[in-house]
């Protein structure tokens, strides 16, 4: 087995920078099999903040698991034995502590499982976290290593950003899918907010923000597609269109129709009767 790990701790760090984050102790590791650190002492307040630069491998803490790879991010609480088994690892170690530290850590790591974060740029931590250690070794300057933090949690608050918008989509494509099966039916914003289990001024918002629709203009418009099929491809009256298509009145379905297409629905049927007659 092979090991490595330079160990850096500045002195007194809260006392020099006044911050609401600072850093207590950077180490940094390589390891080709299992690696145990004892951080009930030194590390009792703060957060770790590891970062695999290279291989993978399972992190054991309180007799629970956390396998992760390369450009991950973990996020542990101090205080604790951690057990560290992996083939050709490197990785950074990162403890920070501070007045506001557990306010920002769990804003940054809230809904992420075990606290094991993808960054989005990998690249960018990396070079981070060298000039954190360069600092360190150097004679630092603690305003400096504050900003580095910063930075590194910004990343992370990014991947938040990206993940809750690809839930959104996700959310927003559910309720896409509830208009397109019961557009005929009288729905309303709350219906559809429902479905995607969001409040209606959050669920509109966000609907507007990925469709380019409110979730009524969306509903209209696919009533209105729906409408157009039925005039091109059958003899079905107007009125009973207007119905089949979701409108309550027949005047509400002649003044979407012809907002939508300039032209009323009888109009738009004399275009294109070839279609079914």
């Amino acid at each position: 087995m092979k090991e490595y790990c330079k160990h850096i701790k500045p002195e007194n760090p809260q006392v020099v920078t006044g911050s609401q984050l600072f850093v207590k102790e950077f180490r940094d590791v390589y390891s080709t099999d299992e690696y145990i650190f004892d951080f009930t002492e030194d590390f009792r307040k703060g957060y770790l903040l590891f970062f695999f630069k290279n291989g993978q491998g399972i992190l054991v803490k309180d007799g629970k698991y956390t396998y992760f790879h390369q450009n991950n991010i973990l996020v542990i609480k101090a205080g604790m034995k951690l057990k560290v088994s992996s083939h050709n690892c490197a990785y950074y170690i990162l403890h920070i502590d501070g007045p506001s530290v557990d306010e920002i850590i769990e804003k940054v790591t809230e809904n992420k499982e075990k606290g094991l974060i993808s960054v989005m740029n990998p690249q960018k931590v990396r070079v981070v976290y060298s000039r954190i250690k360069a600092s360190l070794e150097k004679g630092y300057q603690p305003y400096k290593l504050t900003a580095h933090i910063f930075t590194i949690l910004s990343e992370l608050d990014i991947v938040e950003a990206v993940e809750e918008k690809r839930l959104n989509e996700k959310l927003i494509s559910k309720a896409k899918s509830f208009i397109e099966e019961r557009f005929s039916e009288d729905l309303h914003v709350e219906d559809i907010a429902k479905v995607a289990n969001l409040s209606k001024y959050y669920f509109t918002k966000e609907f507007k923000k990925i469709t380019g629709l409110t979730p009524i203009q969306y509903l209209i418009r696919k009533r209105i597609n729906h409408a157009e099929f039925l005039l091109e491809n059958t003899s079905q009256s107007i009125f009973q269109i207007s119905i089949d298509a979701g409108f309550n009145t027949e005047v509400n379905f002649f003044y979407h129709f012809k907002k939508a297409n300039n032209c009323t629905p009888n109009d738009y049927r004399k275009l294109h009767r070839n279609k079914w007659s």
